[in-house]
């Protein structure tokens, strides 16, 4: 079975990772740096180009006896948006790569040769659980993905504590599969819990419950208006003009630069209706960056 060097999308915390990670799909060795490459930034998505200069070193993750079927599904990914492979030998594996073939007008280099240097990310789980509302959940999903109008990268992925590859029935009927199930999430930046029949006795379940609470730590955490979770407390709340209740809660933490608006808050949105998930998510987006023109969320 093949291995792979990954340096973008691919790594750990990054938004294409759980590809390596489908039913056991690959085993993780080591980071280490290639030598004779230089990182590249290209709108969101990052690209090598090989140099063969001693200066020039990139780094990533090696990743072994990579799944053959899913070796597959990165390679479409990555042949299709224009990028061949490449052999490497790193840390006595040969490795493939896969490598811009030239580095055009590419938007930036990147001097360290880390794709997490290059723009930070906001990660934004959304929970689903048997029950959830469709609504709640999908239109929150396709505003967090298509928003770019700020300075950090939205990636934006659904968390369940269901196992691996089990299908989630939605309240109307809908069924879906999770993006990450517990515990082996990427960093949470940002956690929501959408509404439904099914939301009060899924957080109820000690793992979820859990899972919310050392999130809380961490994250802002955005609850639906209704929701009882064990993490909020009626002591610390306060309702504003807009009927929004805010927790007290601490900051946002790595990468993501802290905001006044969001220094010791946790946001519980009051939306309702087959709109509910949009007009939340485009409440958190105002609440992270302001005033937010509808141009600035593309329709595809």
């Amino acid at each position: 079975m093949p291995n792979l060097f990954v340096y973008g999308s691919l790594r750990n915390g990054f938004f294409n990772h759980h590809l390596l990670g489908l039913a056991g799909a690959s085993r993780f060795e080591k980071m280490t740096r290639l030598t004779g490459a230089r990182l590249y930034r290209r709108g969101r998505y990052p690209a090598v180009f090989l140099t063969g200069l001693p200066e020039d070193t990139v780094e990533g993750e090696i990743y072994v006896d990579v799944d053959r079927r899913v070796f597959e599904i990165i390679q479409s990914l990555e042949l299709s948006s224009g990028f061949v492979e490449a052999e490497v030998v790193l840390e006595g594996f040969l490795c493939t790569i896969f490598v811009f073939p030239q580095p055009g007008t590419f938007a930036d280099l990147v001097p360290s040769g880390s794709w997490r240097d290059a723009r930070p990310t906001l990660n934004i789980g959304v929970v689903i659980f048997p029950g959830v509302e469709e609504f709640d959940f999908l239109g929150a999903l396709k505003v967090f993905k298509n928003w770019s109008g700020g300075r950090e990268y939205i990636f934006a992925f659904t968390v369940s504590e269901a196992t691996p590859g089990s299908l989630i029935r939605c309240s109307g009927g809908l069924l879906a599969y999770a993006d990450f199930c517990l515990p082996d999430t990427p960093r949470i930046d940002l956690l929501t819990v959408p509404g439904g029949p099914g939301r009060q006795k899924a957080i109820n379940t000690p793992r979820l419950a859990d899972f919310i609470h050392e999130c809380s730590k961490t994250a802002i955490l955005v609850l639906d208006l209704n929701a009882k979770a064990p993490i909020a407390s009626e002591e610390a709340s306060r309702r504003d003009e807009a009927g929004m209740i805010y927790l007290a809660k601490p900051a946002l933490s790595g990468q993501i630069a802290r905001r006044p608006a969001f220094e010791a808050d946790c946001l519980i949105i009051g939306a309702s209706g087959i709109t509910a998930g949009v007009v939340g998510a485009l409440a958190v987006l105002e609440k992270l960056y302001g005033s937010i023109p509808l141009t600035s969320l593309p329709a595809g």
